[in-house]
């Protein structure tokens, strides 16, 4: 475990950061808040390449099979608009996308 621990702060650490490798260490850990953290950030990248890598991690977590892990995760990852009660893929087909970031909160959401 500690050694996934000093894994991840390198990679935090790095100019070119392996994202991949930091969201397995963080899965691993349990570090559902960084985990939520990573993903917001690659979203709210202007790089292309690093809004890919948020499905990447996305699809990878996944493929683990870890409902709980998951589970925490969408608590933790913020919403875009409110919540009244409505279903939200009924809200979502009703209403267009919002315009520039919150467009890809939405669709990770």
């Amino acid at each position: 475990r500690k050694v996934f621990a000093v894994l991840a702060r390198l990679y935090e650490d790095q100019r070119n950061c392996n994202y991949i490798e930091l969201a397995s260490c963080l899965h691993y850990l349990g570090e559902v808040e960084k985990y939520s953290s990573l993903l917001v950030s690659l979203i709210e990248s202007d790089d292309d390449a690093k809004y890919l890598l948020a499905y990447q991690c996305a699809f990878d977590l996944i493929e683990l099979q870890d409902q709980r892990f998951v589970g925490r995760l969408l608590e933790v990852l913020p919403r875009v608009g409110g919540n009244d009660g409505e279903d939200s893929n009924a809200k979502r087909q009703k209403t267009d996308l919002p315009p520039g970031r919150d467009r890809r909160l939405v669709t990770l959401r």
